[in-house]
């Protein structure tokens, strides 16, 4: 076979995968739309001082570093997450409606019920209607795992952990983490320079 056609082949079963991978999250998840582009947020912070948040985003199952941003929390005093976490939602929503940029079809934060419930009222504030889980430690079957959060459900998100799905969402968190930790230390060397 030519290494053209070979290539070619490759994207095309790559982007195959994609495509399945993304309309089982639809699915598992409820959703109306394909996500075809997905946000994910996550804060930092070094024990409560200096806080960052980070938004990755993904389009076509694909991170689009273009569009990455980072974000210095300007309103929070202290280490408190889920004010943190209302702040950069709220910008980052604020700006894309008062631009008229396309918003993602689902959003994934980083930590439990409490970031996911100031996010989701930041949406509903702002009559954004998008899709929205969140992902954090928690306790399954007895042992810390990766858990999966939904509003308006008390218990966690039933997914296998070694489906596509939940191996997507975690990827996801995971570059948002690195990113977010990533701006944390540009931020402290810029100011240690100071």
């Amino acid at each position: 076979m030519h290494t053209t056609q070979e290539h070619i082949r490759k994207l095309l079963d790559k982007e195959q995968k994609t495509l399945k991978v993304l309309s089982a999250l639809r699915d598992d998840m409820h959703m109306k739309e394909l996500p075809l582009h997905i946000e994910c947020f996550d804060n930092s912070n070094l024990q409560g001082t200096h806080p960052v948040a980070a938004c990755v985003v993904f389009r076509n199952g694909i991170p689009s570093k273009k569009d990455y941003r980072h974000f210095a929390i300007k309103g929070v005093e202290g280490p408190d997450d889920f004010a943190s976490m209302k702040e950069v939602v709220t910008r980052r929503y604020s700006r894309l409606l008062a631009e008229n940029n396309p918003l993602p079809q689902l959003i994934v934060i980083d930590g439990g019920k409490g970031q996911l419930a100031a996010a989701h009222r930041v949406l509903k504030t702002n009559n954004v209607d998008r899709d929205i889980i969140s992902i954090a430690k928690g306790e399954r079957r007895r042992r810390m795992e990766d858990v999966i959060y939904v509003p308006g459900r008390k218990n966690p998100l039933a997914l296998p952990r070694a489906s596509a799905v939940f191996r997507e969402i975690v990827k996801m968190r995971d570059e948002a983490h690195r990113f977010a930790v990533a701006s944390h230390r540009r931020w402290r060397r810029k100011e240690n320079l100071k």
